[in-house]
Order: C-alpha cells, then structure tokens, then sequence
C-alpha cells in the first residue's frame, strides 16, 4: 500500500486503524523517520463510541464536542495516550471528517503538554 498524505486544509486528520479493527484514529503528526527504514510514523488519538471502554478508564477518555464523522450523531470519544505506529497499519484519510473549533483547541492544549 503506498502511503497517501493528507492534502486537505485542517489541521489534524482522520484515518483508519487497521490494529484497532479498523476504527478511526486522529491524526495529529506524520513523521517520516530514516532509522525505520524511511518510513512514515503516524502518531494521534484513537476514537471509540463505546461507552464500557470508556468508563473503564474514564480519566482517559474526552467526548468530542461534535461527532467528526458527519454521518453519525452518536457520542464519540478518543483516548488521550498519544500512539504511534508504521503509516502501513493506516487508511487513506478519511474525506468530510473534522473536528470542531472547541476540540481542535483542546488537541492543541493537550499536545503542548505532551
């Protein structure tokens, strides 16, 4: 699979988790790193909608203000332990996802104290 960059105008994107079942995963950063052979390392959040996972940790868990997938209105939810892996474990971007105003500036709160 070869690797698609993300080309759109927001900041931060979604992909695909190919790991996690194919569940959606925020993109925060894409780092290409020549010690792993070139490859590109994709580091972000990943989002559940399930709520027994979330109250199994729940000072891990933050609820988007608005749902980034516009073709659903459930809850959504992503963990706030940064994770990284190889870009080959990821979809293409997903297309019409975005986050809202009030959760990008939370991203951008949580990131500066990462």
């Amino acid at each position: 699979m070869a690797f698609k960059k993300y080309n759109g105008k927001d900041r931060y994107h979604f992909r695909y988790y190919r790991k996690s079942v194919n569940h959606p995963f925020l993109v925060v950063m894409i780092v290409k790193e020549e010690e792993k052979e070139g490859k590109y390392i994709i580091s972000g959040f990943s989002l559940t909608h399930s709520a027994e996972v979330v109250l199994k940790r729940p000072s891990r868990y933050v609820r988007f203000t608005t749902n980034p997938n516009p073709n659903d209105s459930e809850p959504s939810y992503f963990c706030v332990d940064l994770k990284s892996d190889k870009s080959k474990y990821f979809s293409e971007p997903i297309k019409k996802w975005h986050l809202n105003k009030k959760d990008e500036e939370y991203i951008d709160s949580l990131l500066k104290k990462k």
